[in-house]
């Protein structure tokens, strides 16, 4: 896409047709966040295990350094292991990672309160060695910094939220306050703080150097976990928007580093303290700078893009009359319905092949204990077809809530498309809301996509395309909680690059495989956008991608 491709220094005219999320970013992100997760895993049996082989190397690693405490050791284990598990399909593992999630939190609690009131050894330090070959240097042997205490309280918290999939914005503000705890304490260490100088230093490090180190790694894995959503989704994002952003974190993670070994390199090479000092207010001085002016190159010229496209709307613009409001009311009731299920995550979005309006209808209705979900692709794009999708909506609606089986309801349905000399692929399925039993009719449809905590299944052909008066199937499946119900139109698996190849309905199913673990939104999302980036421009066909998740 023109976006996602376009120079850094020269973003280009807007592109109205580009991809919502930069879909190398998003993936780069989440492979990123799973990789600090396993390096905290790895980090805390390592430490564990020295502890086993009373290796002072890895316990402590070096003579002047503080030691990580095994209850530090077991914390990195719990959390690496809860963030995995809450990015599982599987509800019975999401249920683990908030079970992991709450057991950090609460020890961590625990023993933050144990420091504040002074409270001399107890239980929780049982893990310390009775006979210790590397030295304690907390009061209390065994019992982690209580900034430690503090990262890894703010980690549980995160991880709990994180398994129950809610408040993306609170999971990654406690994660970025996880990770600075940890960058903070590193960068202490990096400087030349240990805890032979600690007592003439103004940087209190409190946790060992290798505990700084795992805590970052661990708050970054959290906060990289839900790459779409949140703050994250603005990285990730293919606008002006998300290359900003991405300069200012690049800047904003460097600039500390560059800091720090700056001021350290300084005050050895420099014999005047003073001089030292004033030499790094300079360089700090230098920083803002270009903490400032790095983004705000990119903030000017998407301001410049923003103005030139503000005036040429005006002089676009129509005087609106009684004509453009009756049509703006008719667009509203013929493009993609909102709908919501209590009980239920639901996700959907819809890309014309031009214009507003597309011949690809979804509908989402209750009746009694029974779900229906309803997908219609009616052939050709443009006005004439949405018109005939939403008298297909209307029918479909009507003959639903007079009780009809579904089989009968397609038939009907069926016939209607005849009238209309088209023809029309669907999807039309059943959920009975208690049980989760699913029965499903696919006509001339790509077949719907169910993923679940073992695997993914496709949900069969029963018929052929509407609109040819014939007989269609019912084909019965089961929908668990935390199962999820995947539907698209060939718009999305049919869209073509410049040199005419298909992307596929088999790359389809590997992004719905892929992001079904980060649920509805973030499969619909990954599908829309890489069709958008196959495609290169404009989709040459309707596309529509609805996920449906039993929470």
């Amino acid at each position: 896409m023109h976006s996602a491709t376009a120079s850094s220094a020269s973003p280009g005219p807007f592109d109205p047709d580009r991809p919502d999320h930069d879909p190398g970013v998003a993936r780069a992100l989440l492979v990123v966040g799973r990789t600090a997760a396993w390096l905290a895993v790895l980090l805390g049996v390592t430490v564990l295990v020295g502890y086993v082989a009373r290796s002072r190397a890895i316990v402590q690693l070096a003579p002047s350094l503080p030691p990580m405490y095994p209850n530090a050791a077991l914390a990195f284990v719990i959390g690496g292991l809860g963030v995995r598990l809450a990015s599982s399909v599987s509800p019975s593992q999401r249920r683990g990672a908030t079970a992991a999630g709450g057991a950090l939190a609460i020890l961590s609690l625990a023993t933050l309160v144990l420091h504040a009131l002074a409270v001399g050894p107890t239980w929780m330090e049982g893990l310390w060695p009775d006979d210790p070959f590397v030295a304690a240097t907390t009061p209390y042997p065994g019992r982690p910094a209580p900034e430690t205490c503090v990262a890894m309280l703010g980690a549980g918290l995160a991880v709990v939220l994180s398994g129950r999939r809610v408040h993306p914005l609170v999971v990654q503000g406690l994660a970025l306050g996880t990770t600075t705890v940890g960058v903070a304490a590193a960068l202490g260490y990096a400087i030349g703080v240990d805890r032979v100088r600690l007592g003439s230093s103004f940087v209190a490090v409190g946790m060992a150097l290798h505990t700084a180190i795992g805590v970052a790694m661990l708050g970054v894995a959290i906060l990289l976990s839900r790459p779409l959503e949140g703050i994250l989704g603005l990285l990730a994002s293919a606008g002006p928007a998300g290359r900003i952003a991405r300069r200012l974190v690049a800047v904003a993670l460097a600039a500390p580093v560059a800091l720090a070994a700056a001021t350290a390199a300084l005050e050895r090479a420099l014999p005047d303290a003073r001089l030292a000092l004033s030499v790094a207010t300079v360089l700090q001085v230098g920083v803002l700078g270009a903490l400032v002016m790095i983004p705000a190159v990119g903030i000017i010229q998407f301001d410049r893009m923003a103005a030139a496209a503000t005036r040429e709307a005006r002089r676009q613009r129509e005087t609106t009359s009684e004509r453009d409001t009756l049509v703006a009311s008719l667009t509203a009731q013929l493009v993609l319905p909102t709908a919501s299920l209590a009980g239920w995550r639901l996700a959907a979005t819809q890309e014309p092949a031009f214009g507003e309006l597309a011949g690809d209808s979804l509908l989402v209705l209750e009746r009694d204990d029974h779900v229906l979900v309803a997908v219609v692709d009616v052939a050709g794009h443009g006005t004439e077809p949405a018109l005939q999708a939403f008298r297909l909506r209307i029918e479909l609606a009507s003959l639903w809530r007079q009780g009809l089986e579904l089989r009968d309801v397609v038939g009907h349905l069926d016939r209607s498309v005849v009238e209309l000399g088209t023809i029309a692929t669907g999807v039309f399925v059943s959920i009975e809301r208690q049980t989760g039993a699913l029965s499903a009719v696919t006509a001339g449809h790509p077949p719907a996509m169910l993923v679940h905590a073992a695997g993914s299944v496709l949900l069969e052909r029963t018929g052929p395309v509407l609109g040819l008066d014939s007989d269609h199937g019912v084909v019965d499946a089961h929908l668990d909680h935390g199962d999820l119900l995947v539907i698209y139109t060939d718009g999305v698996s049919e869209a073509r690059d410049a040199r005419g190849d298909l992307l596929g309905d088999e790359a389809v199913h590997q992004l719905v495989r892929r992001w079904a673990p980060l649920g509805p939104d973030a499969v619909v999302a990954a599908c829309t956008d890489a069709a958008r980036t196959h495609a290169g421009e404009r989709l040459g066909d309707d596309a529509m991608v609805v996920a449906l998740q039993r929470v």
